[in-house]
C-alpha cells in the first residue's frame, strides 16, 4: 500500500483519494491545519490550499483519523449502491427537502409501529427511512441545489425524527415493564443528541468534530438491524447506543479540549 508520502510525490498537484480513486479530494480549511483527514500509517493526505499545493501532514491520533476512515469508506459503498436512485431522482428533479420530509414521516410511522409492539415492522421502516435521510444530501450535492436552510431543515428534521423514535421505542417497553430498558432509552435519546449537539457547537466555532463511532447513521443501523432481530436484538442495541453515544459525546468534548490546547 502507497503511503502518504508516495502520494504526495507523484501527485503533489492532485491528490487521489485512496478510499475512492475515482473520487478527487475536495480541498476544505479549517483553523487547525493538522486535523487528520485521511491516514496512512504515522500520517495524512490533508487537502490544505497553500500555494496551489497539497503537503502531508503528521497525524498524531492516527486511531480517530483510522475510525473516520473506515465510516467514510462504507458511505461512499453506499452511495455508489444508491447512484442509480440518486441519478433517477435528480433527472425527475426531485427536492432535496421533499426526500427528508419523506424520511421524517416515515420516521413517524416507525415511531407509531414500536408504540404498537409490532418491533420488527418498525426496524424495517427505520431502515428505509435511513435510506432517504442519506438520499436528500446525495441529490442536493449531485444535483447542485444545496442551500443553507436544506441544511437546517435536513439537521432538523433528524432530531426530531430521534426524539419521536425513542419515544416509540421508551412506550413500548413501559407497556411491557421493562424499567431498566426504558431508563437506557432515556440515556440513549441523550447521549444522541449531545453527539449531533456537540459537534454543531465545535463546527460553530470553526472546528471540525467528527470523532467517535456512534454517530447518526450507525446509530439508525443499530435500531434497525436490532429491531428487525426482535425484542431482544432491539434491547441489546439499546443498551449499546446508550454506552457508545455517551462515549462518543466525553470523547468529542475531550478530542476538543486537547485540539484547542495544541
Amino acid at each position: 500500500m502507497l503511503t502518504a508520502e508516495s502520494w504526495f510525490l507523484l501527485f503533489p498537484h492532485r491528490p487521489v483519494n485512496p478510499v475512492n480513486p475515482r473520487q478527487p479530494l475536495r480541498p476544505r480549511r479549517f483553523r487547525d491545519p493538522n486535523f487528520p483527514l485521511l491516514p496512512s500509517g504515522d500520517y495524512s493526505i490533508f487537502p490544505q490550499i497553500c500555494d496551489g499545493r497539497y503537503r502531508a501532514l503528521k497525524c498524531d491520533n492516527p486511531g480517530n483519523g483510522e475510525c473516520w476512515l473506515v465510516i467514510e469508506k462504507v458511505k461512499d459503498d453506499v452511495a455508489e449502491l444508491l447512484e442509480p436512485s440518486t441519478q433517477f431522482l435528480v433527472k425527475k428533479r426531485f427536492r432535496p427537502n421533499a426526500l427528508t420530509l419523506v424520511g421524517f414521516l416515515l420516521n413517524l410511522v416507525a415511531a407509531l409501529l414500536f408504540g404498537f409492539d409490532y418491533i420488527r415492522w418498525a426496524g424495517l421502516v427505520v431502515l428505509l427511512a435511513g435510506v432517504f435521510d442519506f438520499l436528500d444530501g446525495q441529490v442536493a450535492r449531485v444535483g447542485r441545489s444545496e442551500t443553507t436552510f436544506g441544511a437546517l431543515l435536513d439537521s432538523t428534521v433528524d432530531r426530531y425524527s430521534e426524539i419521536f423514535i425513542w419515544f416509540g421505542m421508551a412506550v413500548s417497553f413501559i407497556r411491557s415493564d421493562s424499567l431498566w430498558t426504558t431508563s437506557a432509552v432515556f440515556f440513549a435519546l441523550a447521549g444522541s443528541l449531545m453527539v449531533s449537539y456537540i459537534r454543531a457547537r465545535v463546527e460553530g466555532l470553526g472546528e471540525e468534530c467528527k470523532v467517535g463511532f456512534m454517530q447518526r447513521p450507525e446509530r439508525v443501523i443499530a435500531i434497525g438491524v436490532g429491531a428487525l432481530v426482535g425484542e431482544i436484538g432491539l434491547t441489546v442495541a439499546i443498551w449499546a447506543i446508550a454506552f457508545l453515544a455517551n462515549y462518543t459525546a466525553l470523547h468529542r468534548v475531550l478530542y476538543f479540549r486537547k485540539r484547542s490546547r495544541d
